[in-house]
Protein backbone atom coordinates (compact mmCIF):
# COMPACT_ATOMS: atom_id res chain seq x y z
CA UNK A 1 0.00 0.00 0.00
CA UNK A 2 2.97 2.45 1.17
CA UNK A 3 4.64 1.77 -2.11
CA UNK A 4 1.74 2.30 -3.99
CA UNK A 5 1.04 5.90 -2.48
CA UNK A 6 4.60 6.94 -2.89
CA UNK A 7 4.41 5.35 -6.89
CA UNK A 8 1.64 7.77 -7.36
CA UNK A 9 3.32 10.34 -5.28
CA UNK A 10 6.66 10.29 -7.44
CA UNK A 11 5.21 10.08 -11.05
CA UNK A 12 3.76 13.38 -11.65
CA UNK A 13 7.33 14.63 -10.04
CA UNK A 14 9.78 13.04 -12.13
CA UNK A 15 7.70 13.96 -15.02
CA UNK A 16 7.68 17.75 -13.90
CA UNK A 17 11.71 17.25 -13.35
CA UNK A 18 11.81 15.81 -16.63
CA UNK A 19 10.00 18.97 -18.06
CA UNK A 20 12.50 21.77 -16.11
CA UNK A 21 15.72 19.99 -17.32
CA UNK A 22 14.36 19.35 -20.77
CA UNK A 23 13.66 23.13 -21.06
CA UNK A 24 17.30 24.21 -20.40
CA UNK A 25 19.21 23.82 -23.34
CA UNK A 26 23.46 22.32 -22.29
CA UNK A 27 24.59 25.45 -23.27
CA UNK A 28 22.54 27.70 -21.65
CA UNK A 29 24.99 29.59 -18.88
CA UNK A 30 21.81 31.07 -16.80
CA UNK A 31 18.43 28.87 -16.72
CA UNK A 32 15.44 29.71 -18.86
CA UNK A 33 13.06 28.06 -16.23
CA UNK A 34 12.88 28.04 -12.88
CA UNK A 35 10.96 25.74 -10.05
CA UNK A 36 10.89 23.03 -7.83
CA UNK A 37 9.61 19.88 -7.79
CA UNK A 38 8.80 18.27 -4.51
CA UNK A 39 7.06 14.85 -2.97
CA UNK A 40 5.23 14.66 0.70
CA UNK A 41 2.82 14.20 2.79
CA UNK A 42 -0.18 15.84 4.11
CA UNK A 43 -1.60 15.18 7.99
CA UNK A 44 -5.09 16.45 8.47
CA UNK A 45 -7.06 16.65 12.00
CA UNK A 46 -10.72 17.54 12.34
CA UNK A 47 -12.34 18.09 15.53
CA UNK A 48 -14.92 17.31 15.70
CA UNK A 49 -14.32 14.54 13.57
CA UNK A 50 -15.99 14.66 10.34
CA UNK A 51 -19.05 12.51 9.63
CA UNK A 52 -21.81 12.91 6.50
CA UNK A 53 -23.31 15.23 8.99
CA UNK A 54 -22.31 18.74 8.41
CA UNK A 55 -20.65 20.31 12.01
CA UNK A 56 -18.72 23.18 12.94
CA UNK A 57 -15.51 21.39 12.54
CA UNK A 58 -11.60 22.40 13.06
CA UNK A 59 -9.51 21.68 10.50
CA UNK A 60 -5.26 22.30 11.12
CA UNK A 61 -3.32 20.93 7.86
CA UNK A 62 0.25 20.15 7.80
CA UNK A 63 1.84 19.76 4.23
CA UNK A 64 5.70 18.89 4.83
CA UNK A 65 7.63 18.55 1.50
CA UNK A 66 10.63 17.13 1.88
CA UNK A 67 10.64 17.29 5.55
CA UNK A 68 9.75 13.66 7.43
CA UNK A 69 8.95 13.55 10.90
CA UNK A 70 6.06 10.94 12.69
CA UNK A 71 3.46 11.84 10.04
CA UNK A 72 5.35 12.64 7.05
CA UNK A 73 7.35 9.12 6.36
CA UNK A 74 9.10 10.91 2.50
CA UNK A 75 9.83 13.33 0.91
CA UNK A 76 12.30 15.07 -1.56
CA UNK A 77 12.56 18.05 -3.84
CA UNK A 78 14.51 19.04 -6.99
CA UNK A 79 14.78 22.54 -8.05
CA UNK A 80 15.78 24.59 -10.53
CA UNK A 81 17.35 28.21 -10.52
CA UNK A 82 16.50 28.07 -6.70
CA UNK A 83 18.14 27.45 -3.29
CA UNK A 84 15.09 26.08 -1.74
CA UNK A 85 15.37 22.00 -0.65
CA UNK A 86 12.10 21.62 1.44
CA UNK A 87 9.23 23.80 2.38
CA UNK A 88 5.70 23.31 4.22
CA UNK A 89 2.25 24.88 4.14
CA UNK A 90 0.33 25.25 7.30
CA UNK A 91 -3.37 26.07 7.91
CA UNK A 92 -6.11 25.96 10.61
CA UNK A 93 -9.85 27.01 10.40
CA UNK A 94 -12.92 26.41 11.83
CA UNK A 95 -15.84 26.34 9.60
CA UNK A 96 -19.49 24.20 8.84
CA UNK A 97 -18.04 20.59 7.03
CA UNK A 98 -18.60 17.05 6.48
CA UNK A 99 -17.15 14.45 4.37
CA UNK A 100 -18.91 15.25 1.70
CA UNK A 101 -17.01 18.33 1.68
CA UNK A 102 -13.70 17.08 0.87
CA UNK A 103 -14.16 16.68 -2.47
CA UNK A 104 -15.67 19.85 -3.23
CA UNK A 105 -13.69 22.52 -5.42
CA UNK A 106 -13.06 25.50 -4.31
CA UNK A 107 -10.57 28.71 -5.01
CA UNK A 108 -7.96 29.26 -2.40
CA UNK A 109 -4.90 30.98 -1.18
CA UNK A 110 -1.95 29.46 0.34
CA UNK A 111 1.28 30.67 1.29
CA UNK A 112 4.06 28.04 1.11
CA UNK A 113 7.31 28.55 3.50
CA UNK A 114 10.68 27.66 2.10
CA UNK A 115 13.43 26.01 3.99
CA UNK A 116 15.77 29.51 2.15
CA UNK A 117 13.93 31.89 4.00
CA UNK A 118 11.14 32.92 1.26
CA UNK A 119 8.05 32.09 0.26
CA UNK A 120 5.61 31.36 -2.18
CA UNK A 121 2.06 32.30 -2.25
CA UNK A 122 -0.42 30.37 -4.26
CA UNK A 123 -4.06 31.54 -5.52
CA UNK A 124 -5.11 28.09 -6.79
CA UNK A 125 -8.52 25.62 -7.39
CA UNK A 126 -8.97 22.24 -7.05
CA UNK A 127 -11.01 19.21 -8.04
CA UNK A 128 -11.46 15.97 -6.30
CA UNK A 129 -12.05 12.54 -7.66
CA UNK A 130 -12.25 9.04 -7.01
CA UNK A 131 -9.45 6.90 -8.77
CA UNK A 132 -9.64 2.91 -7.72
CA UNK A 133 -9.74 2.59 -4.42
CA UNK A 134 -8.07 6.45 -3.53
CA UNK A 135 -9.23 9.86 -3.83
CA UNK A 136 -7.42 12.10 -5.16
CA UNK A 137 -7.50 16.32 -5.21
CA UNK A 138 -5.85 17.98 -7.93
CA UNK A 139 -4.86 21.80 -7.73
CA UNK A 140 -3.90 23.91 -10.40
CA UNK A 141 -3.03 27.92 -9.63
CA UNK A 142 -0.35 30.51 -10.30
CA UNK A 143 2.61 31.84 -8.08
CA UNK A 144 1.10 35.66 -6.93
CA UNK A 145 3.86 36.74 -5.02
CA UNK A 146 7.48 35.47 -3.79
CA UNK A 147 9.90 33.16 -5.19
CA UNK A 148 8.64 31.59 -8.46
CA UNK A 149 6.23 34.68 -8.63
CA UNK A 150 4.46 34.62 -12.21
CA UNK A 151 4.90 30.46 -12.36
CA UNK A 152 2.48 28.05 -12.65
CA UNK A 153 1.67 25.95 -9.72
CA UNK A 154 0.38 22.11 -10.03
CA UNK A 155 -0.31 19.46 -6.86
CA UNK A 156 -2.54 16.23 -6.06
CA UNK A 157 -3.36 14.43 -2.74
CA UNK A 158 -3.94 11.32 -2.90
CA UNK A 159 -5.84 9.80 -0.28
CA UNK A 160 -7.31 5.64 0.62
CA UNK A 161 -10.96 5.44 0.04
CA UNK A 162 -10.82 2.91 3.00
CA UNK A 163 -9.58 5.89 5.33
CA UNK A 164 -13.35 7.91 4.81
CA UNK A 165 -14.67 4.71 6.30
CA UNK A 166 -14.92 6.26 9.47
CA UNK A 167 -17.12 8.97 8.08
CA UNK A 168 -20.01 6.70 9.09
CA UNK A 169 -19.03 6.15 12.58
CA UNK A 170 -19.93 8.61 15.35
CA UNK A 171 -16.54 9.94 15.87
CA UNK A 172 -16.36 10.43 12.50
CA UNK A 173 -12.79 11.49 10.69
CA UNK A 174 -10.62 12.36 13.32
CA UNK A 175 -7.07 12.08 10.76
CA UNK A 176 -5.84 11.61 7.79
CA UNK A 177 -2.51 11.10 5.22
CA UNK A 178 -2.04 11.48 1.64
CA UNK A 179 0.61 11.71 -0.36
CA UNK A 180 1.51 15.43 -1.85
CA UNK A 181 3.12 16.36 -5.11
CA UNK A 182 3.97 19.73 -5.96
CA UNK A 183 5.02 21.46 -8.96
CA UNK A 184 6.53 24.98 -9.67
CA UNK A 185 7.44 25.96 -13.33
CA UNK A 186 8.33 29.83 -14.05
CA UNK A 187 9.22 30.02 -17.60
CA UNK A 188 11.70 33.08 -17.53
Amino acid sequence: MFTRRLSLCLAPSLTAIGLLAASVPAHASLPFVSGISCTGWRYATFSPGLTNTTRVTTTVLDDNLNIVDENHPTGSCVTVGSTATAGEYDQTFTVPRSCQQLGSSSDTMHTYRWNNGTTSTVSDSSTTAIVGANFVTTFTGTVTSGEFAGGTMTSTLTGLNADLAACNTPTGLTEIKMALTFNIVKVL
